[in-house]
């Protein structure tokens, strides 16, 4: 019931459309259907834009990995959003 959401991305030319809150408002909505109550990322602490949107959303804030990703070396926050099947 819970899922991992590995990587998103949006071409530079095309941020700031709301392209990512479709794609992740999409794929909670596959997710739903397919049983899925949870999701789950990681995100670079420095990476205010993409932090903005997934709290836009609804993510909160539960967690910090620690020298989670490298070049450059950088801390992680976990970020979960639920919701009701």
């Amino acid at each position: 019931g819970e899922t991992d959401m590995m990587n998103i991305a949006v071409h530079p030319d095309y941020r700031r459309q709301g392209i990512a809150n479709q794609l992740i408002l999409t794929l909670i909505q596959l997710l739903t259907e397919h049983g899925s109550h949870c999701l789950m990322l990681e995100v670079r602490v420095s990476n205010e834009p993409a932090i903005s949107v997934y709290q836009n959303l609804g993510f909160a804030e539960v967690g910090i990995r620690k020298n989670y990703y490298r070049n450059p070396r950088e801390d992680a926050l976990i970020l979960r959003k639920e919701w009701s099947l």
